[in-house]
């Protein structure tokens, strides 16, 4: 059975949902005029990324929409990119309902998950949808703890003839 890939990226769907929750914000905080919030909300989507901070979206929609923003307002951008994470992560549980992943290599098996990291899967995230828990070789383990790096189930390859010594 072929499963679909998994979704990773933020759609332009996905970016205006999580916009319109920022500036549902911004009106409740007045930062905004309540009727202005679903073009703000546009304006949002149009210039965040996932990976901005609140004072560089600001200062996009200050270039490309003329916004004038305030730190306040910065400050409530500065959310967007947890909501389009937040956006992703519901994406993921869609798909893993749709798809039902099921982990391809059992614990112990060594994989390789990049081009120059390998490690032994030692467990199932328990809070993601469809990874493993990687004891990555090489990595010292942390003064608390066990570290385990989180790989997708589809980005780990089992290693060609190592035993595993689950």
């Amino acid at each position: 059975m072929t499963i679909e890939p998994r979704p990773k990226l933020l759609t332009s769907e996905m970016a205006m949902s999580a916009a319109r929750r920022i500036a549902r914000r911004l009106a409740e905080s007045r930062l905004i005029a309540e009727e202005d919030a679903d073009g703000c909300a546009a304006d949002i989507a149009e210039c965040a990324r996932r990976d901005m901070d609140g004072y560089e979206i600001a200062r996009d929609l200050e270039g490309t929409c003329d916004w004038n923003c305030t730190l306040q307002i910065a400050e409530e951008l500065d959310r967007f990119s947890d909501e389009a994470r937040r956006e992703i992560k519901g994406a993921e549980k869609e798909w893993a309902e749709r798809n039902g992943p099921t982990p391809p290599f059992s614990i112990g098996t060594r994989v390789r998950f990049a081009p120059d990291k390998t490690g032994m899967i030692t467990g199932i995230d328990e809070y993601g949808v469809a990874r493993f828990l990687v004891a990555v070789d090489g990595e010292a383990d942390t003064p608390t703890g066990k570290s385990r790096r989180i790989v997708n189930f589809e980005d780990a390859h089992a290693i060609e003839g190592e035993a595993s010594n689950g």
